[in-house]
């Protein structure tokens, strides 16, 4: 049969997986499970490569060639000098290939030269953190979501409104698009601070303009807009600087007790350069929960198997064994009329029901306009087809 216009379907089909990381001390779970073998906990394993090996790992490589083929991780320099490749040498990796969210906390100070990342000495002493570097990579990035919301600013003077991203202290948490595919789902993120296994304070973007609001905490800062969600990107930009609770505990990961603020929030996550604070505050956990938008593209096809159609079998099966097809005479080839095999059953013992044409359809093959087979889609279990009757097959393909 030949598809018709109407016989295939094109549907985009829009998934929201739920992710949910649990930040304790220096380790992070994600959705409450442990890493298996070489996949640390908090990761995810992009391939799922080694997961169940000891040893006889497997790995990717390229040979060096006049192609100039090299993974992206090596630079053109290393890759050029021959001192530490030459060509026919094989350039090895590593699988498992994993993924996880980081922290970096920017603390209050000067801010790198604007659009340069210049940085700035007052004699011998650097005078600019280095974690500035992020929040002005990502100026232009925030400037995007203003549409959305005020608080995206990098720098604002209007009534209450007054900030300089660039040089107040900040919690920037990185998402990998791995965990949300297109974008994070608004009004689905979740921040919870928890002292002693009890939720202090809370933040959501009920709105879903970005803004993360404190709904549970301390009634005087109730309401508070406590960062901004960039929901394309994966990043969390946290602000609030107010007190969640009396209690004082080393949050700022340098040896001096403070109260618990959003801008200490998840400290212990590594950085992005793969360093961990090292914190030791056993009373404080945090949660992050969103959901992601992953959209599936989807193939449906209509394949029509009418009364008078493929009413007749290729399998060697279909015709009797005893019934030769072609014989030799006098130097002739000479085709004989086959019986087909007769598979109608009967309800009666001993009895052989009259011949009925009777296919059993198990596969089903899609060609392009040259004839060229496409795919094969397998029935989980033979369909029996009757001559009088029509069928149709809903072939289903994610793209």
């Amino acid at each position: 049969m030949i598809f018709r216009k109407k016989d295939i379907l094109f549907n985009v089909l829009e998934a929201y997986p739920s992710q949910k990381f649990l930040i304790y001390q220096n380790s992070v779970y994600y959705r409450n499970q442990t890493g298996l073998n070489d996949t640390p906990e908090g990761h995810i394993d992009l391939y799922e490569l080694n997961v169940n090996r000891t040893s006889d790992k497997i790995y990717p490589f390229i040979t060096k060639a006049s192609t100039r083929g090299a993974f992206s991780t090596v630079s053109n320099s290393p890759f050029a000098a021959n001192s530490q490749f030459n060509y026919g040498d094989v350039i090895q990796g590593s699988y498992p290939m994993t993924a996880s969210i980081s922290r970096v906390h920017i603390p209050q100070g000067t801010e790198f030269a604007k659009f340069t990342f210049v940085e700035l000495y007052s004699g011998d002493a650097l005078t600019v953190n280095k974690n500035k570097k992020y929040i002005t990579s990502l100026r232009n990035t925030l400037s995007y979501y203003t549409r959305m919301s005020r608080h995206f600013s990098y720098e604002s003077n209007i009534g209450d409104l007054v900030w300089n991203k660039g040089t107040q202290e900040l919690n920037l948490i990185s998402i990998p698009s791995i965990f949300f595919g297109n974008s994070i789902k608004k009004t689905s993120v979740k921040l919870g601070f928890y002292l002693s296994g009890t939720l202090v304070a809370e933040l959501t973007d009920r709105k879903g303009d970005g803004e993360l609001i404190q709904t549970t905490g301390p009634a005087a800062s109730s309401e508070k807009v406590g960062g901004v969600v960039m929901y394309d990107h994966g990043f969390m930009i946290l602000t609030g600087s107010w007190d969640l609770d009396d209690t004082t505990e080393e949050y700022d990961g340098n040896a001096t007790d403070t109260t618990p603020k959003w801008t200490n929030f998840a400290i212990g996550l590594r950085d992005p350069e793969g360093e961990t604070p090292g914190v030791n505050i056993p009373s404080a956990s945090y949660s992050i929960d969103f959901q992601g938008v992953n959209p599936i593209s989807t193939l449906t096809m209509f394949a029509h198997a009418r009364k008078t159609e493929f009413n007749i079998s290729s399998n060697p099966t279909f015709v009797e064994k005893t019934t030769t097809r072609a014989s030799i005479v006098n130097n002739k080839i000479v085709y004989h009329p086959v019986k087909i095999k007769n598979v109608a059953k009967s309800n009666y013992k001993n009895y052989e029901e009259n011949y009925e044409e009777i296919v059993y359809i198990s596969k089903i093959g899609i060609y392009d306009a040259a004839q060229n087979l496409l795919a094969v889609a397998s029935l989980a279990n033979p369909v029996k087809k009757i001559k009088g009757r029509d069928y149709t097959f809903k072939l289903k393909l994610d793209i």
